[in-house]
């Protein structure tokens, strides 16, 4: 006996081709899961792909005004949904210190589009070797299914985002960064985001942005989405300063990263 695949469709099963079988003939119809589970997970890629590209424009939108003199680098991991972690930052720097060629190939690369190269596996930039190894001492493993990205998307040089804070177009474009954020929050739904430096913490903590204010008094919390998911927010002192902070970092993540 001949098999034929079709398709269930508005109560009826559409056969992919013609048969010659005598009218009355019974037949037996079963599901091809195979082909089910194929087709889910190409159309949860293809979803991804979508979200992901999306993003990746709107923040490249956001600052184009800074676009002609600084390179945008909206993230520097892959972007799925529900990651374990998003790591938020400043904005980026050097991603090879130590060969200046190297860091402007790799930035280039992640300012075209989202690669699969993921910073905090790959990379020697302090930013990484700080979270890394903060995280080792928390007894943490930082994997794949990390995202990371920043609060502000603008490359610039050793002088950081404060190259930038003084253009008249600045607060415009973080404003809707800032929207753009908790948008792409909602969307990914992370089980926990780490907010690392006073400036990322602010995206949560407005009271970050006081001179006063000190880590201590940025508590980890859950955060409510509208969307009707919950996550942890750890605030973390920037990776960057790697010894300074070690201690500190390294318990709070220890104490209240969800696993």
């Amino acid at each position: 006996m001949s098999e034929i695949n079709g398709t269930f469709r508005n109560g009826h099963v559409e056969l992919d081709s013609s048969v010659d079988w005598p009218e009355g003939m019974r037949v037996t119809v079963f599901r091809n899961r195979e082909i089910d589970e194929s087709a889910t997970k190409k159309a949860a890629v293809a979803d991804q792909k979508g979200l992901a590209s999306r993003y990746f424009q709107e923040i490249r939108e956001a600052w184009a005004p800074f676009a002609l003199k600084y390179r945008i680098v909206p993230f520097c991991t892959p972007v799925f949904r529900h990651p374990s972690v998003v790591v938020i930052g400043t904005n980026h720097s050097d991603f090879d210190p130590s060969d200046i060629e190297r860091s402007e190939a790799i930035a280039d690369r992640y300012a075209s589009g989202i690669l699969e190269e993921n910073t905090f596996l790959r990379h020697n930039h302090k930013f990484a070797i700080g979270l890394r190894d903060w995280c080792s001492h928390a007894g943490i493993a930082i994997d794949a299914g990390w995202i990371g990205t920043n609060r502000c998307a603008v490359q610039t040089g050793s002088g950081g985002i404060d190259e930038l804070k003084d253009a008249s177009h600045f607060d415009g474009c973080q404003s809707r960064m800032d929207d753009i954020l908790r948008r792409l929050l909602a969307d990914l739904a992370p089980k926990n985001i780490i907010l690392t430096g006073k400036y990322a913490a602010a995206l949560f903590y407005p009271s970050a942005d006081n001179k006063g204010t000190k880590f201590v008094d940025l508590k980890p919390r859950d955060e409510l989405f509208g969307s009707g998911f919950s996550t942890r927010l750890i605030p973390i002192e920037h990776p960057s300063r790697k010894d300074l902070f070690r201690d500190k970092a390294s318990q709070r993540l220890a104490d209240f990263l969800l696993r």
